[in-house]
């Protein structure tokens, strides 16, 4: 059994199918910014470490934070980054 695999009749079956979801009113593509699960007490943590030890690098560790908040080392490591970012912004 062999497949012929015809582009243009693919794409016309992704295009039709794309229409009748917009139509059921679902969401398409990436999911928008926003807050990102375990933000606030990362960026708690954090900034507590920063404020008592303005001078020493002895911050919790990424490590540390995450395993404390349940969520992956990346994701702290993401919130801490977007947090300095628009820390140098202001």
């Amino acid at each position: 059994m062999t497949y012929n695999f015809n582009p243009q009749q693919h794409s016309t079956k992704v295009k039709t199918g794309m229409q009748k979801a917009k139509q059921a009113g679902k969401k398409l593509g990436r999911p928008k910014g926003g807050k990102i699960k375990g933000e606030d007490e990362v960026l708690d943590i954090y900034i507590r470490d920063r404020q008592q030890l303005k001078d020493k690098r002895t911050y919790d560790s990424y490590k540390e934070i995450a395993l404390s908040v349940g969520i992956s080392l990346g994701t702290v490591q993401r919130i801490i980054n977007k947090y300095k970012k628009n820390d140098k912004k202001t």
